[in-house]
This record gives structure tokens, sequence and C-alpha cells, in this order.
């Protein structure tokens, strides 16, 4: 019996799906051995399970007046690692964002380890508003060891009113969630319109007809024509968006003196629905300080058109190079450092690799060289030259200077009436001057050889700089501000302003101060556990127009296309000058000479382009 006659045998199974499993084996009695017994028989049963367990959040309706709504939560298997689903006064795995909590003494399991009842109530303060259920991640774990993994039914949006009729405009688009200057916001961005409708839900019937609803709408952006479906006894309108261009910021909004409720009441006014539609791909492009270099680590700018998400540093395409670091100072300017490696290092963003917030992939980026050459000896031995001639002349001139001042005032030499041409100090002054011409010829908007321009680097320590106290480390010492801008300005800025939603991490405070822990948070792995906490940390406020221009559109018409050294130096009140190529522009903060002192300062902006002067005076933006 058995494959090596021992009596046992191997048996390899693949390919074997979820579910229960039972092998079955049986040994019969050779022929001849005298026995009369039948076949001996054995089961084993096992389990197959690779789906990590989820949950569904469900409500009866999404719109209710009610002061305590029943959610169900029913798990997709038993999760009973952990402690499984829990609910009390210290913390829940159903988290509440916006105007509303979670009742723990209203817990009820339903279905032990599968299905559970809570009940959430509104806000006493708030008569009206929207509350997000989510499932906190990884709460538990199921029998199997996988960790508990939210899906898409695993949150839900709830929206109540308490006034006496109420509307509420939604529209069919995917709702987001993003942290916005430190603030939770709901994010109503799309790139289809196919389907695109908007919906005008009331609490109680209305007495109007559909084109009636419509007249009473205000849009801006779009134009809505009704869909001509069930309005469930005149509860609900729908209607469908047309004539939209293709980037637009749709606000709709309802004037409800016109709109009679049932009982012949005035229907409350809901907020503006807003949501932003975009169909232009983000472009990208790529710029460094200069285009041939000598230095080892060589920084690049990537300026997307407007911010985008899911942009990592797998997404550039190098050659000739090592990246170094990776930095995001905002959601549409990135910097890296790159090591070059070769004399020719290129540079390029791939395609379709970071979406914008309303779904669109991003197009290639042009191709940036820069050429890495190395510092040539000639050059080197030259300014080391003049560097140590300009010395000894400056050590010759002093002790001739302190020598002729000790004999003049010791009375054996008698004071030149007149400065002699060969005179120590202006000899000094003058082979100093020349010096200084070599070095600034660097400037000049020319190409100059290699040679030569490495010559005036190893020189331009002769001209004389102090850094200003508003200037960072990045600035130039012969410019007064920094080579490259967008550097500047990514030291400035540690993280954006938009970022992707995630409060289910907690990051580490400045001073190595423990920041405060958010809803549903669960901790990195290698990191002590945390405990979640029942906190309104998301309001479900939705952006605004003026908003979703802001953080959302061309980057060029927003705060991201200032002149960010301009903007560093206006913090401080004082001037800046900014260069780029025959452009010169500069600020002044004050008042007019006729002006009172109680009226608001001007801020004077001139612009020099060549021959061409403009000068503008208007009250500052703060």
């Amino acid at each position: 019996c058995g494959g090596n006659g021992n009596g046992t045998e191997v048996v390899t199974f693949a390919g074997l799906k979820d579910g229960n499993h039972t092998f079955a084996a049986c040994a019969t009695p050779r022929s001849g051995s005298g026995s009369s017994a039948g076949p001996t028989c054995a089961t084993y049963a096992w389990d197959v399970d690779t789906v990590p367990p989820t949950a569904t959040v469900a409500v009866e309706s999404a719109f209710t007046a009610a002061p305590n709504v029943s959610v169900l939560v029913s798990l997709s298997e038993p999760c009973p690692g952990g402690g499984g689903f829990t609910c009390n006064a210290t913390y829940c795995d159903l988290i509440v964002y916006g105007p509303g909590r979670v009742e723990p003494s209203t817990l009820e399991a339903v279905v032990p380890g599968l299905r559970y009842s809570v009940a959430v109530s509104p806000s006493p303060d708030v008569d009206y508003g929207r509350m997000i259920l989510v499932m906190r991640r990884g709460f538990c774990t199921d029998v199997a060891g996988h960790r508990f993994r939210r899906s898409s039914n695993s949150s839900f949006t709830l929206r109540f009113d308490k006034r006496s009729d109420s509307m509420n405009i939604t529209a069919s688009i995917p709702e987001k969630l993003l942290q916005i200057q430190g603030a939770m916001r709901v994010v109503e961005a799309t790139n289809d319109d196919r389907e695109l409708r908007i919906y005008m839900s009331f609490a109680e019937p209305v007495m109007n007809s559909s084109a009636e609803v419509l007249a009473a709408l205000t849009v801006t952006g779009a134009v809505l024509t009704p869909t001509n479906r069930s309005t469930l006894g005149n509860r609900r309108f729908g209607y469908v968006v047309n004539k939209i261009s293709s980037t637009a910021v749709v606000t709709v909004a309802c004037d409800t003196s016109s709109v009679i409720s049932r009982q012949g009441t005035p229907v409350y006014s809901s907020q503006p629905l807003t949501f932003l539609y975009d169909t232009r791909r983000p472009s990208v492009k790529l710029a460094t300080s200069t285009v041939r270099t000598s230095s080892h680590t060589i920084p690049v700018l990537i300026k997307f058109e407007k911010p985008v998400f899911n942009f990592t540093s797998s997404a550039v395409q190098l050659s000739g190079g090592k990246l170094l670091s990776f930095h995001e100072a905002s959601k549409s300017i990135y910097t890296m450092q790159i090591l070059a490696v070769d004399k020719l290092v290129s540079v390029q963003v791939a395609e379709n690799t970071a979406q914008d917030v309303a779904g669109n992939p991003n197009l290639p980026s042009d191709r940036l060289q820069v050429r890495h050459y190395s510092v040539p000896a000639s050059s080197s031995s030259i300014a080391t030259i003049a560097t140590v001639i300009f010395a000894a002349t400056a050590i010759v001139a002093t002790l001739l200077t302190v020598s002729t001042s000790s004999l003049i005032a010791s009375g054996a030499m008698a004071r030149p009436s007149s400065y002699s041409i060969s005179e120590p100090s202006r000899n000094l002054l003058r082979m100093a001057c020349h010096i200084q011409i070599f070095a600034l010829s660097r400037w000049l908007s020319i190409n100059l050889p290699v040679e030569y321009y490495e010559l005036a680097k190893g020189i331009e320590w002769t001209i004389p700089y102090i850094r200003l106290p508003w200037e960072g480390p990045s600035a130039d010492p012969f410019v007064g501000y920094s080579t490259m801008p967008a550097i500047a300005y990514s030291e400035l800025v540690d993280r954006s302003d938009v970022v992707q939603a995630d409060p289910y991490y907690p990051g580490a405070a400045p001073g190595g101060q423990q920041q405060q822990i958010m809803p549903m948070q669960i901790p990195v792995e290698g990191k002590p556990p945390a405990t979640p906490l029942q906190i309104p940390a998301l309001d479900g406020k939705p952006l605004t127009a003026m908003e979703y221009r802001s953080f959302f559109e061309n980057a060029e018409s927003g705060h991201e296309a200032r002149g960010t050294d301009y903007h560093e130096a206006a913090r401080f009140g004082r001037v800046e000058i900014l260069r780029k190529k025959h452009v010169v522009a500069g600020c002044h903060w004050g008042r007019s000479r006729n002006a009172a002192s109680s009226s608001p300062p001007l801020l004077e902006i001139k612009v020099q382009r060549r021959h061409r002067k403009v000068r503008s005076t208007r009250p500052p933006q703060v």
C-alpha cells in the first residue's frame, strides 16, 4: 500500500476554488490475505478562502427627517479576529463624518458575527445636512487571517432635513473626499457627459410640474432639459445636462419662492449644487536651471497644467542619471534631484501616469536633455593663477602702504603732494575691477564657451554679496533670487493645499509629537496600534464654484502661477526683483503722497521690457 511501499501516499491538489473541500481515502485488503473485512475509509475536510472580508452599509432611505436612523451593517463573512465588529462609548467601527453620531446603546446583532444594526442620530443643533457613514479599515480579520478591506459599498451618504418641507439637489457624479487646507471636503468632478443628470428631490410632494421647477432653476455653465421620466409623485425631477463646454464649473441653484408643497407652504431652499466638468488632459512641462552644467546634481522641475493625483517618481523616464530625491511641492509642482552618470541626461514624464480630479490622464511631456561636462583644467588653472596673483598683489600693496605710512609718520619721508599713478591701493582696485568684469560676463545672454564660463565662475568670488534676510538657501549670490524659482518654492511648501484624502494613517507631527488620531485610523506596519475616536473630523461640506476654479482649474490663472520669489518677498513687505530673460519687474509698498494716513496702502508694480515701461497701481490682495 502506498507509492513507496510503507503504507503512506502524498497527494497534492492545485487550483482549488474558494469553499469547502473534502478528501476521502479508502483502503481495501489484498486478495488472498484471508481477511473478509470490507474497505476502510477516512475523510479530511478543509476550507479554502482567498477573499478578504468586507461589509455593506445600508440605510432604508438616503434622505430622512427622523431623529434616529437605523443602519444595517452586513459583513460578507464572519470576521472574529481583532474583536469583530465593536461599537461602544469609547469607539465604534462605524464612523460618522458630519453633524451626527452613532448611538452605541442601540447596537443589536441581527445575525451574530454577520449582520448588525445600530442607530445614527443627526445633531440636534443642525436642521439639515449630510452624514457620511464609513466602515473603519482593518478592524477585524477572518479565520484565514485576511484583514478587513473596505469596498465601494462600505460607505453611505445619508442626507437629513428636519424642516417642514425641503429639497435637495443631486447629480449623477461620483463624490470624492479630499483634504483641502486641513479640512475634508466633498468634490464632485467628472469628464463623462454621458447620462449626466441633475435631480431635484423633495421631502414632500410639490404641486409644480417639471417645466415649472426647471423655470425656477438658475444654471451657470450648462443648459438643462427635462428627462420626461417618472417624478415619483412629484417628489423627484430629473434633468439632462446639455451644451456644456470642455471645461466648466456648473452651478445649479433653485429659487424656491415659486415652488409650493402639497400642503401649500413654501419649500425651503437647499445649498446650490456645484460640480466640475473637465475633459482636457493635463499637460506637463519640465524645466531645469541650465541645459549644461558641471555639477553632478541636476535639479529638475515638473510642472503640471493643473493639480494631478497618483503621480510618483516611477512615472519619470530617466536615462543617463540616477534619481536622488523626489519631492511633492504641490499637486501640480514636483521637484527631483538627479545624479548625472553620463554626459547626456534625459528626462521625460510618461503618458497616462497621473490623473486630474476629473479622471483625465496626463499628456506626455517634452524630453528634457541636460549636458553634463567636467570643469576644464585650463579654466581651473587660470582662475587659480589669477586668484594667487591677486592675493600676492594685495599682500604686497598692504606691506607697501603700511611701510609708506610708517615712514611718513616718522618724518623719514615727505608726504607726496598728489597720488602717484603707481600707488599700490589704486593698482589693487584696478586689478579687482578687471577681474570683476570677467566674472560678471558669465551672466551675458549668449552661450559662452565652457572654458570661459568656468573661468568666470572661478573668479566670481571677487564680487561682494551679503545675503538678505528673506532669501532662502537656494538664492543665487549674484542675482539675489533663486536660479530656479519653483525649487525655491518647494522649499517653502511642505505639502500641497490639496492632497488625496487619507485620514486613516497618522503622520508624524513636527517636533516628534503625535498627531491627533482621526476616525478610522489604523497603524502603519511597525507602529503601535492607534485607537479611533468618535470625533466630527469631516464636515462633508462641498466646494464652491470659486474654490473649484482656485484649486482644480488651470494653475496658470491660480495662486501657483504667481512669481514664487515675488510672493516670498511680499510676505516680508519688502521689494523683490524678478528677472527672466529681458524682463525686469519690481514692486513697492506704500501710500500716495496725497493719500490720507488711514487710506489702504497701494502696491506699485513696474514692468520694463527692453525700452517699454508699464506702470500700474492697485490695492494689494491680502
